[in-house]
C-alpha cells in the first residue's frame, strides 16, 4: 500500500470549528494569523 505524507495550516482553534483530528500528527512549524492567533504546519502520514 502506498505511504504519503500531507501537510495542512490550522489554528486548531474550536471556536473556528478545528480541533486536532483523530489521528496522529505532527507540528512541523508555526507561523503568525494575526495579532492573536497563531497556525500550526501540521503533517501526518497516509497510506491509501
Amino acid at each position: 500500500m502506498p505511504r504519503h505524507w500531507a501537510s495542512w495550516w490550522s489554528g486548531n482553534y474550536a471556536d473556528e470549528g478545528c480541533t486536532r483530528p483523530p489521528f496522529k500528527t505532527w507540528v512541523s512549524g508555526t507561523r503568525d494569523r494575526d495579532e492573536e492567533r497563531d497556525e500550526q504546519s501540521l503533517c501526518a502520514v497516509v497510506d491509501a
